[in-house]
């Protein structure tokens, strides 16, 4: 998925923000291309974005954040959670009587939903740094 916005800030004031340490948001700009991580609970993959930054005719930035989840594209979270789910109905439809089929159907069940959660929080956390970051420009979907 990918959000756009645009600032008044230059693109070297764009990049110097986002390498500020004042966020809890990391900036890897010697990356190809660079990115952006939020920090957080270690267990999961952090919510990250590949960030682009262009310069606007007259005085600004265009950027554009290509969210992702660690190494993998932003639908991978849904994706994941898409499989949990339907493996834990299929756990609970295999044997429903089994009690570890059960709990086992049910706990792949939430622990995908939470793990969507968690990268969705993630994403608006980013984006909620950012348009502070930026002077509250706003953040919008951008088809691909």
């Amino acid at each position: 998925m990918h959000v756009q916005t645009t600032t008044n800030l230059s693109p070297n004031q764009v990049h110097s923000k986002l390498a500020s340490p004042s966020t809890d948001l990391v900036y890897h700009e010697e990356r190809s291309p660079p990115k952006l991580f939020t920090t957080g609970f270690p267990l999961t993959l952090p919510a990250t974005a590949e960030v682009s930054v262009k310069g606007v005719a007259g005085e600004g930035s265009h950027v554009v954040l290509r969210l992702m989840w660690g190494p993998f594209p932003a639908p991978f979270p849904r994706v994941v959670t898409a499989l949990g789910i339907i493996g834990g109905i299929a756990a609970i439809a295999v044997e429903p009587t089994s009690v570890m089929n059960v709990v086992a159907g049910v706990g792949a069940v939430v622990l995908s939903f939470l793990m969507l959660r968690h990268q969705m929080a993630g994403e608006e956390r980013m984006k909620e740094k950012l348009t502070t970051l930026f002077g509250g420009a706003g953040w919008a979907p951008r088809p691909h």
